[in-house]
């Protein structure tokens, strides 16, 4: 067992739960619209599948197009559509995740962009 997930195991008091898969983006059904992106700094994560778990979580909130977690960096890249969601919900999904697997992540948005679909990059 390598140390970052014998911290999570300890974290959870000793139960070995942390086995979780991977889900994929669901499509989101209005690709017309403007998106944002949104960069989270996340506290908690002890081990890969603590950064699955948000992940997952993240891409099961309404609105949420695509997620990316970091566990290394502590880091989020959320696609979304702000007709759907905001990053306080994506705040509160990271949270909630953490109470329902006994973790305490916690998420901070950091920068949020909007996407100029136009181009394909972020506007400022």
């Amino acid at each position: 067992m390598d140390d970052a997930h014998r911290t999570c195991q300890e974290r959870s008091g000793g139960h070995d739960d942390c086995h979780v898969e991977p889900i994929a983006p669901t499509p989101h059904r209005h690709d017309d619209g403007p998106r944002e992106v949104a960069y989270l700094t996340i506290h908690g994560m002890g081990c890969p599948t603590c950064a699955t778990r948000v992940r997952n979580a993240l891409l099961t909130t309404p609105g949420v197009i695509t997620a990316d977690v970091r566990l290394e960096a502590r880091h989020g890249r959320v696609v979304y559509d702000p007709a759907y969601t905001n990053p306080e919900r994506l705040e509160d999904a990271v949270a909630e995740m953490g109470r329902a697997s006994r973790r305490a992540y916690h998420a901070v948005t950091t920068t949020v962009r909007v996407i100029d679909r136009r181009s394909d990059r972020h506007a400022r």
